[in-house]
């Protein structure tokens, strides 16, 4: 299950501030449908990620996205928040000298870059 749920990680990380709807993520991923609802029980219970409907964001124990099935039909979409893309990206902080804009500019630039290996 561990490498299902990094490889999750992967996917959705991957596609940035965007985020990745359920459906893309488990039909990306090929899982029966008890590994999916496995998948969704564990991604609940990870605090770097949030989940959202256009711009209503959701708090993991809301009811109405606990099933997976409830969730898929909302067509909820993952999102990574910035600590977790950072490391995605390879991106510890930027505290190696390099100022805030410069450090903008190179997540951006990785960003691009992961979203592209996509495509």
């Amino acid at each position: 299950m561990d490498e299902i749920i990094s490889s999750a990680l992967e996917e959705i990380c991957a596609k940035g501030r965007d985020g990745l709807a359920i459906s893309s993520l488990c039909s990306n991923l090929n899982l029966s449908f008890e590994i999916k609802r496995a998948l969704w029980t564990n991604l609940l219970k990870i605090p770097t990620i949030q989940f959202q409907v256009r711009n209503l964001v959701y708090d993991s124990d809301d009811p109405s996205i606990r099933c997976f099935d409830d969730a898929e039909k909302l067509d909820l979409v993952i999102v990574a928040k910035d600590r977790l893309r950072d490391n995605f990206l390879g991106v510890y902080g930027f505290s190696l000298g390099v100022d805030e804009k410069e450090y903008r500019q190179q997540r951006l630039a990785l960003e691009r870059i992961a979203t592209a290996r996509l495509i």
